[in-house]
């Protein structure tokens, strides 16, 4: 496992909470997130569809789509899938949530000495960030914003910010350990079964931005990340920076799209 992959990892849910508590700007003449649960046939599957489905946790995120004018409908889809995954259609313009992907977390946060409600919140910090990721590929879709360099990392960033600004640092801290997991379960070995051809950077490298970002916004609260078993020095002292350059960034490219506005 990598070296701080779980230390940040703590109850999301009551934090997460405060997204609703949030002031909304009034409805924009424009589009919204449209959830909705299919059923499922997997019998494994139906007790955390019904769970996701009864409590809307992913309600959440309605407040902070409606800050935004969306030119249409972003339609979110909870379903089976017949994988692990998560996933934006440019086709369709739409977001994928896989249950299979919530069982997934599930089995990684599962760990001896942690309660139900504990897993459970770890799970959401989780799901929410690859939530937030998606919603950053619809974004730049669907409000043609520029990006340079990869999108999946810009959309990482994205995640990353919006629950820093949040105050919702403790559900990055679980994307932490969900990625690093990843890297232990699939990164450890011969280099050359690496990835890096994929879109995606390697699942280490993952973990060591988002852990650059949360230690930039906020040195002294999240030293820990810092060091021996953690952040090198040497990329520890660029992320305030780092932190800065990049909210600036998202901020100028969401600026100009603000309901408020």
């Amino acid at each position: 496992m990598l070296p701080f992959s779980r230390r940040l990892a703590a109850p999301a849910l009551a934090a997460l909470l405060l997204l609703l508590l949030t002031p909304a700007a009034p409805a924009a003449a424009g589009g919204e997130l449209r959830l909705s649960y299919k059923k499922v046939k997997n019998p494994e599957l139906k007790a955390m569809a019904k769970v996701l489905k009864d409590e809307k946790v992913f309600d959440l995120a309605l407040p902070l789509a409606r800050q935004l004018q969306l030119p249409q409908d972003l339609p979110v889809s909870f379903e089976e899938c017949g994988q692990e995954n998560a996933f934006y259609s440019m086709e369709t313009r739409s977001i994928t949530m896989c249950y299979e992907l919530f069982t997934q977390l599930g089995g990684m946060f599962a760990e001896e000495g942690s309660t139900d409600e504990e897993v459970g919140e770890a799970i959401l910090g989780a799901a929410f960030f690859i939530f937030l990721h998606e919603f950053g590929h619809g974004l730049v879709d669907l409000l043609d914003l520029p990006i340079t360099g990869k999108e999946e990392d810009a959309v990482d960033d994205f995640a990353t910010l919006v629950l820093i600004n949040a105050g919702e640092e403790m559900a990055a801290a679980s994307a932490i350990s969900h990625f690093g997991t990843l890297a232990d379960q699939y990164e450890s070995g011969d280099t050359g079964d690496l990835a890096f051809w994929d879109e995606h950077s390697l699942n280490a490298q993952r973990v060591y931005s988002i852990a650059c970002l949360l230690y930039g916004s906020d040195p002294e609260t999240f030293a820990e990340l810092s060091g021996e078993d953690g952040l090198p020095e040497e990329r520890a002292a660029r992320c305030p920076d780092e932190y800065r350059q990049k909210s600036r960034a998202w901020d100028k490219l969401l600026a100009p799209h603000l309901a408020s506005r």
